[in-house]
């Protein structure tokens, strides 16, 4: 079984990741500062019953940096703090203009204009469950709606100033107070059922 602080040193100093999880091992708690990678990805698959499309996520700058407390619960669950990670709906690109709009308009952009996880934990799976290794607990926020969600984690991989999640969390757009438009007289429908795809890239001050 592998242990989760060997998954959990992005949120650790990334510079000095031995120091660090010689430190959370002792004292189960601490604190890091950790950026979001522009390299980072986030991708929407909107559906419908003709066909679909993906939008996905465009910044190019790395987020603010997010001042994270964390502590070791057992050995494979770590809660987190403060790491909320906002995505505006404006720097999404579906590929073509039209769709663009009707994301945006799919999503209320107009009147909440981003998209918010915030992490609040994250698990170790002993076994690798329905192709998961992992997870994370977290809060997603919607169109001012928040719900809490497990969002799958299907690979993990760590270099000397960075770790990169990879996974996807499927939600229902109803559940967020969305309505799925109909489109064309009603002869294309989109899909309440939406999977979020995401490459979330952390990097420490070396990054």
């Amino acid at each position: 079984m592998i242990k989760v602080l060997t998954f959990f040193l992005a949120f650790c100093t990334l510079p000095m990741m031995l120091i660090c999880q010689s430190r959370v091992e002792a004292e189960e708690k601490g604190q890091s500062r950790l950026w979001l990678d522009a390299k980072s990805k986030l991708t929407i698959h909107v559906s419908t019953n003709v066909n679909g499309f993906p939008c996905e996520y465009t910044s190019t700058q790395k987020s603010e940096a997010l001042l994270i407390d964390y502590a070791k619960l057992d050995q494979n669950y770590v809660s987190i703090k403060n790491a909320s990670l906002d995505f505006p709906l404006n720097l999404f690109d579906c590929g073509q203009s039209l769709k663009n709009k009707e994301f945006k308009e799919f999503l209320r952009a107009s009147e909440y204009p981003e998209i918010v996880i915030t992490l609040n934990g994250l698990e170790i799976f002993p076994l690798t469950q329905d192709g998961a290794i992992g997870q994370f607990i977290a809060t997603v926020e919607v169109a001012a709606q928040e719900r809490k969600e497990s969002i799958q984690i299907v690979d993990i991989v760590s270099d000397e100033s960075s770790t990169l999640y990879i996974g996807h969390v499927n939600i229902n757009v109803k559940d967020y107070g969305l309505e799925p438009p109909i489109k064309f007289l009603g002869m294309v429908k989109v899909s309440e059922a939406v999977q979020i795809e995401f490459q979330f890239r952390f990097v420490g001050d070396a990054g």
